[in-house]
C-alpha cells in the first residue's frame, strides 16, 4: 500500500477508535488480545487481519496517552484467535496489562 493510502486508513482508524479510546485508563505495560469474527465460511489468514489492526490500535493508544510507546517495553506481546462465524465481520479486543 502506498504510504499516503496506508495514512488515511490509519487516520480513519483513528477517528473511529478516538471516542473509545479516551475511555480507556493509562497502562504501563499492555497485552491486547483480538478475537476476530467473520462474516461466510470462507478461509482467511488471520495474521492479514491482525498485522493492520495491531499496528494502528497501537499508534492510536500511543496517540492518546493510553500507553507512553508501543514498543516491546511497554506492549509486551499480543494473542489472536479465531471466534467463529457471524452474520458481519467484527474483532473484540481486550486489553491487560499493568496500570500507571
Amino acid at each position: 500500500m502506498h504510504y499516503i493510502q496506508k495514512n488515511n486508513v490509519k487516520q480513519a482508524y483513528h477517528a473511529v477508535a478516538g471516542e473509545f479510546i479516551e475511555t480507556l485508563p493509562k497502562y504501563k505495560t499492555l497485552v491486547p488480545h483480538y478475537t476476530l469474527y467473520f462474516k461466510g465460511n470462507r478461509k482467511k489468514d488471520i495474521d492479514n487481519y491482525t498485522a493492520p489492526l495491531h499496528k494502528f490500535l497501537m499508534d492510536a493508544l500511543v496517540e492518546g496517552g493510553v500507553i507512553e510507546d508501543d514498543n516491546y517495553d511497554y506492549v509486551t506481546g499480543f494473542s489472536t484467535k479465531f471466534g467463529g462465524i457471524e452474520d458481519t465481520n467484527y474483532v473484540v479486543v481486550e486489553l491487560t496489562g499493568e496500570l500507571v
